[in-house]
């Protein structure tokens, strides 16, 4: 039979594994806030969107060099870059007159876009499978309908509605949408916009997804301490 402390070893070995691996995942996580000219501010750290609450970069300001170092959802510096690929000078838009003063995070995140944003690249990532969420929205009488490509060893089709409507907020489907995208060693993740919409774009969210195998640990680490429990209450 084998000991409780062997057991309770195991376990301590697997959880803290755990943490190392969620831990990375958080730092090759990234909120994007795209286009600064309402209000100049990203959103909060606890505004999580249609994805993950966290650090907001925010790529927007006409003094912003077309690489910019990203800051993980914890607000750490990273080795990760932001390149925006533009087809005019560095204009921006603004919706403000949709929000009518408002100065929330949501209002933040789609009050503003940079003019002909035709591509958004980061470079650095570690290699995995990564959820991607864009941000287009418009409103009932201005809608930016358009498909967004993320692409990396896969590319995925991620088509949106482009309407904004402030009694309904945030629509998966209609304001923002998600696809999860594989990333090899170049570390390369394109997101390309839709010239039919004017390459629309309010901001992206990308979350690194644990591997099968990590999910597949969790529940082995689930199970070994309810098994090392009941043995202990019998």
């Amino acid at each position: 039979m084998i000991s409780h402390h062997i057991i309770r070893g195991c376990i301590t070995i697997a959880v803290i594994l755990l943490v190392l691996v969620f831990k990375d995942a958080a730092a090759q996580s990234f909120n994007v806030d795209v286009g600064g000219a309402y209000l100049g501010e990203a959103p909060d750290e606890t505004f999580a969107a249609g994805g993950q609450a966290g650090y907001w970069n925010l790529l927007g300001s006409s003094d912003d060099p077309s690489e910019t170092a990203l800051r993980d959802l914890t607000g750490q510096l990273t080795a990760v870059t932001a390149i925006s690929v533009r087809s005019t000078a560095d204009l921006q838009g603004d919706l403000g007159r949709l929000f009518r003063g408002r100065a929330d995070s949501e209002a933040r995140l789609l009050g503003d876009y940079l003019v002909f944003l035709r591509e958004l690249q980061f470079l650095g990532l570690d290699p995995g499978h990564y959820r991607v969420t864009v941000y287009a929205a418009g409103h009932a009488g201005e809608p930016y309908p358009g498909t967004v490509e993320a692409r990396g060893v896969t590319t995925e089709a991620i088509t949106l509605a482009g309407v904004y409507r402030t009694s309904t907020g945030l629509v998966d489907g209609s304001t923002h949408a998600s696809a999860i995208v594989a990333v090899d060693d170049s570390g390369l993740l394109r997101i390309l916009t839709d010239r039919a919409n004017d390459h629309f774009l309010n901001g992206v969210q990308i979350e690194l997804v644990p591997e099968p195998g990590m999910l597949g640990l969790v529940v082995v680490v689930g199970a070994s301490f309810l098994c090392w429990r009941g043995r202990r209450v019998f």
